[in-house]
């Protein structure tokens, strides 16, 4: 083989790998975007479920109260029971 052709053979080759490690680089900073975002998205959530936490408390101790008024039993039983009655006919359609 001819000093040439292994240049010319060395050449292709470094080339080849530059191309690919040039993709790879891609695809790690494509990846290191997409771990940002799925980052950002996961705070997100967190934050809203922090949110429904502190509102769920809220309406139990709402609810608590209610049921410790006179008659509070049976108008939250009577509110849930139509709440009830309301999401099953939803639900069926």
């Amino acid at each position: 083989m001819s000093k040439s052709s292994t240049h010319t053979s060395y050449l292709i080759i470094i080339t080849v790998l530059v191309a690919v490690i040039s993709m790879h680089m891609h695809d790690r900073a494509d990846l290191k975007v997409t771990t940002i975002d799925r980052r950002e998205e996961i705070e997100l959530l967190e934050k809203q479920v922090e949110q429904l936490q502190d509102e769920n408390s809220i309406f139990t101790s709402m609810l608590g109260e209610i049921e410790n008024e006179p008659g509070g039993h049976e108008i939250l039983e009577k509110l849930y029971n139509e709440s009830k009655w309301s999401y099953k006919n939803k639900k069926q359609r």
